[in-house]
């Protein structure tokens, strides 16, 4: 029988590594607790036979979550303390011994799109569902550890539902702090130029209006972006007006990769990044002739594509007529990503 602490680094909160320990100390025997710390790292105290402990100690290295990253694994033995069972511990704000990273936000996973679209799901057509897989990271959390009174989540306390899923170790969100659903999560609405409510459903609701010419300012995960149809040239240049880039080549956002390869050369890896859960912008050769406005990226033989990552923009482009948007950072030249709603008055039409 043997006892030992183990300080996990890397990316190792916010990736559902937690649950992972849970389920790995449950399939080897082994007693103890996980908890995070205040420095991004994960303390792990397991007691068990040896053998049972090494087994463990490969699962961390091998099996860990998809999103993880184990950078360093520091060891050190204990007295046997006699733990009954192994239990996922508050987090502390103390620290470990190394360096451990904020993981970055993840594009909305394959099961939580499944999800987003089934009528018989909780959470259909809820643009801010997330799982332990995928969903906003950096731009939530305000501090460290990485529990949800220390991201902007705290306003929204969990429903019932919410909560038991949270505390189910068999469920995808056990201990996912940004879970919501729409009884208890954040909710958009949609306002005209002068700040007064459109009634109806929002994101249907501006879907129809980026088909009919209007830029609209959608607030995400950690700002405004500014979308208009990208295959309206009159409404790009008027975008271009308001926001004082005469020359500046815009990013888009594709529906998805088929509607991409229809405007632009992809090749094998740069379809594997854009797919990636980061996805990125990236720089793809445009198809010639090209079939979108010019205006776009003027005098440029490149263009800047992204796919959607969030279930807001697989929602918009699910009511859109349009496949292709303009979707811009909401900032002036030389100046930040604009985050608070007074300052896209100029910008926008709702």
């Amino acid at each position: 029988m043997k006892c030992v602490k183990l300080n996990v680094n890397g990316i190792v909160q916010g990736v559902g590594f937690r649950p992972f320990v849970y389920r790995m100390a449950h399939e080897y025997g082994l007693r103890g607790y996980v908890k995070n710390l205040g420095d991004a790292g994960v303390e792990i105290v397991v007691e068990g036979e040896e053998k049972d402990i090494e087994n463990f100690l490969n699962a961390l290295r091998f099996r860990a979550p998809p999103l993880a990253r184990v950078q360093a694994i520091k060891e050190v033995q204990l007295p046997l303390q006699r733990f009954v069972d192994f239990t996922i511990h508050e987090s502390s704000k103390g620290k470990g011994e190394g360096e451990s990273i904020v993981p970055p936000d993840v594009a909305i996973c394959d099961d939580c799109l499944r999800e987003l679209f089934n009528s018989e799901d909780r959470r259909y057509m809820y643009p801010f569902i997330v799982c332990t897989n995928c969903g906003p990271r950096f731009s939530i959390i305000e501090s460290l550890p990485y529990d949800r009174e220390n991201t902007s989540m705290r306003e929204f306390p969990m429903c019932e539902d919410c909560r038991r899923e949270y505390e189910d170790p068999l469920n995808r969100r056990y201990h996912a702090e940004p879970v919501c659903c729409e009884k208890c999560g954040p909710q958009y609405m949609l306002l005209d130029k002068e700040g007064e409510y459109i009634s109806g459903d929002p994101l249907k609701k501006a879907a129809r209006l980026i088909d009919e010419g209007y830029i609209i300012a959608i607030k995400g995960i950690g700002g405004f972006h500014i979308a208009c149809d990208a295959r309206n040239d009159e409404c790009i240049k008027e975008l271009r007006k308001r926001l004082q880039r005469r020359q500046q080549p815009f990013a888009i956002m594709a529906k998805d990769i088929e509607t991409v390869s229809s405007f632009a050369m992809v090749e094998e890896n740069e379809r594997i990044e854009m797919e990636s859960y980061r996805r990125p912008i990236t720089l793809l050769r445009k198809r010639m002739p090209f079939p979108l406005p010019e205006v776009l990226a003027p005098g440029l033989h490149t263009i800047g594509v992204m796919l959607p990552y969030t279930g807001t923009h697989y929602i918009l482009f699910h009511y859109s007529e349009s496949d292709v948007y303009v979707m811009t950072s909401a900032n002036y030249p030389d100046f930040p990503m604009v985050k608070d709603n007074e300052r896209m008055d100029e910008i926008r039409d709702a």
